[in-house]
């Protein structure tokens, strides 16, 4: 049963996004995603930097792992709460945004 909660989270998630088109962007979306995937890692690259005795690699590591997507949960707990569009938009927004985002630090450092 615990091996199949990922799988059954993202294929909710999905079924739920298909539906959904982009006019359920707003500004609180954009401002939240904007955050997370350029803000946080930006802060976190910042930080690690002026910490003494961090490594390359932990710098890269912290960094690319503060550029992650938004963890699924925020849909499951939006759909449990009634806030189905609220939730799974900022949730796609930040998923392609990601994708962009780690790609992009991922060829800037290789």
């Amino acid at each position: 049963l615990g091996k199949t909660a990922s799988p059954l989270a993202l294929f909710v998630i999905g079924g739920s996004l298909v539906g959904m088109g982009m006019s359920a962007l707003n500004l609180q979306s954009g401002l939240l995603v904007a955050f997370k995937v350029i803000l946080m890692p930006l802060l976190i690259y910042c930080l690690l930097r002026i910490l003494p005795d961090v490594s390359q690699e932990m710098l890269y590591a912290g960094t690319i792992l503060a550029a992650l997507p938004m963890p699924i949960a925020f849909g499951i707990f939006g759909q449990a709460y009634g806030l189905n569009e609220r939730a799974l938009t900022p949730l796609m927004l930040s998923t392609i945004l990601g994708f962009v985002g780690i790609s992009s630090l991922i060829m800037l450092w290789w």
